[in-house]
């Protein structure tokens, strides 16, 4: 269970702004039912329908985010912090996003900031890149499939596990410690 709260608690921290684009938009839909309740017509209706579904296209893009969050957690364990690694992950504000969660927990959170400064990206960048480049290219099937429905990524280490036993090996050597230094005191 507590596996389960874990992976959610990271994967809402790693989607704060996507999760924060789906309480909009709820919010929204919500108001325009409070307002047209009384006199729905064919029109107010369809754009209920419409906006129903917006709310889905951020999840999808979190959990999408979620796996090159898991990912990148999974290279920087295996290699350290290396530009290259995080050099993928620069094209939208979200990936950057899931990526420096994955930096935090490993103790990278500085390098992935200063390297995501380096490479130009600040706080408000939050479009992705394409938009800008090549506007069409958000209505291909490849920017379809890799923005809002990425391969499930299953992550090659227990992290929980690997802390676990760093925490028993800390608690071993405290210790171990202790009883050295109440030898040498006696």
């Amino acid at each position: 269970m507590t596996r389960m709260l874990k992976s959610f608690n990271t994967y809402i921290r790693m989607g704060h702004l996507l999760h924060f684009v789906t309480i909009i938009e709820l919010a929204f839909a919500l108001l325009l039912v409070y307002l047209w309740i009384g006199n729905l017509n064919e029109f107010k209706l369809s754009a209920l329908l419409f906006l129903s579904c917006c709310p889905f296209f951020p999840q999808l893009d979190a959990w999408s985010r979620f796996q090159n969050y898991k990912l990148a957690k999974d290279q920087l364990y295996m290699f350290g912090f290396q530009e290259r690694i995080i050099k993928p992950f620069l094209k939208s504000r979200c990936q950057r996003d899931a990526v420096m969660q994955a930096c935090k927990e490993l103790g990278y959170l500085k390098p992935c900031v200063n390297y995501f400064s380096k490479s130009g990206y600040r706080w408000y960048h939050l479009f992705p890149d394409v938009l800008f480049k090549d506007p069409k290219v958000v209505l291909s099937r490849n920017f379809i499939k890799t923005t809002f429905f990425a391969k499930r990524y299953k992550s090659r280490f227990d992290f929980q596990a690997l802390q676990n036993e760093a925490r028993d090996h800390e608690q071993i050597v405290t210790r171990l410690v202790v009883k050295k230094q109440k030898k040498i005191t006696a």
